[in-house]
């Protein structure tokens, strides 16, 4: 599903323009967003929770050449599930 049809979703159950929507979801990512890459746990009720972790740099085998190569660290965006959207996930097999 795109955007947009979360947009038609959502306009047609509240009555609020397209646009209007739009913006609204587009300032609520980038707040999400600027807690994120400031380091602060991002969570959502009955969701889940969004969180920036740092990967460790380490060395790794190359089974093409048989080298190994260091990996720099960099970062990696995590989701940990709510425990009622995992319920709902397990209900809905």
């Amino acid at each position: 599903m795109e955007k947009k049809e979360y947009l038609k979703i959502i306009s047609n159950k509240y009555g609020y323009s397209m646009k209007d929507i739009d913006q609204i979801i587009d300032e609520y990512l980038l707040i999400l967003s600027d807690k994120i890459i400031t380091n602060e746990k991002v969570t959502i009720t009955n969701f889940g929770t969004f969180q920036k972790n740092l990967i460790k740099p380490k060395v790794v085998f190359s089974p093409i050449d048989g080298s190994t190569l260091e990996v720099k660290s960099y970062y990696r965006l995590t989701f940990t599930c709510s425990k009622q959207l995992l319920n709902k996930l397990k209900n809905n097999k």
